[in-house]
């Protein structure tokens, strides 16, 4: 046999050796890098998982309780409309605006959908401080830019869910959580269905405000009910309070009405003043 066929043979050997460590190596990269995060046989869940879960759980509710009252105030709107009321609010850094749930005739009531939008746009703008990880002892990293929250109102409740993915190193283990929700319980939805209510009744009546219809409306959700009129150039705007005593958060919403008539005017003027004092006694 040549010699020149033994050192061929040699060499295919050696190609061959090396060819199937370099599958095994891959093999196994491939098997690391693609693992699940819940695969208990490659990683191992860390118990600060369950430290960082709950603290953003609470601080979701945290969230919404300071949320809700500004949302509550405006109508259910984070950002209001621009054409509703302007008004400053002692102890707010902001200024509220509240919008027209009738204007001309027309509602211009938000859906639910769009109460939710503006709950979930708040809760974004808020969460920076749910996502500081550096009050952690241990090492988390976030990606913030992945953030995304979604609100559910419900008739009893608002409900936050957050997708925020985060991994938590601890010794010797990491783990991949996501997923975080918030809920208290609150009259956002009651009050919005009274607004609502209301509106309709208001709208059927034209510009004459029939208090005592207002007032049936909210005796029947055991919701306390007030008024407040301005007089401007060319309309009368009445805005419209709801609370309760067993909650702090308050609602308001407006109606706006062209100047009627002079004649008009005064009936206008005289039912709602005299109706006002009833409801007020």
């Amino acid at each position: 046999m040549p010699p020149w066929v033994s050192s061929k043979q040699g060499q295919a050997t050696v190609f061959i050796v090396l060819g199937v460590i370099i599958l095994i190596v891959g093999f196994l990269a491939f098997s690391f890098f693609t693992a699940k995060p819940g695969d208990s046989s490659l990683v191992q869940e860390p118990p600060e998982a369950n430290v960082v879960k709950t603290y953003i759980d609470h601080c979701l509710e945290d969230q919404l309780r300071q949320l809700i009252p500004l949302i509550a105030l405006q109508g259910g709107y984070y950002i209001a409309p621009n054409h509703g009321l302007k008004y400053d609010l002692p102890g707010l850094p902001v200024q509220i605006r509240i919008p027209y749930y009738l204007l001309d005739g027309e509602k211009e009531i938000p859906g639910i959908s769009t109460i939710e939008q503006e709950l979930s746009l708040g809760m974004e703008e808020l969460f920076s401080e749910c996502a500081n990880m550096s009050v952690f002892p241990f090492r988390v990293r976030a990606m913030m830019e992945m953030a995304i929250i979604n609100i559910t109102l419900t008739e009893t409740s608002v409900q936050a869910d957050a997708f925020f993915p985060l991994q938590i190193i601890g010794e010797g283990a990491a783990k991949d959580i996501s997923a975080f929700k918030g809920v208290i319980e609150s009259p956002l939805y009651t009050y919005y269905d009274i607004a609502s209510e209301m509106t309709q009744v208001q709208r059927e009546n034209g510009y004459l405000v029939c208090l005592t219809c207002l007032t049936k409306v909210s005796e029947e959700k055991d919701i306390d009910w007030r008024i407040t009129q301005i007089q401007e150039n060319n309309s009368v705007s009445i805005i419209h309070t709801l609370s309760n005593q067993s909650n702090p958060v308050i609602f308001q919403f407006a109606h706006q009405f062209k100047t009627p008539e002079i004649e008009e005017a005064e009936e206008f003027a005289n039912d709602s003043g005299e109706d006002e004092e009833s409801n007020e006694e």
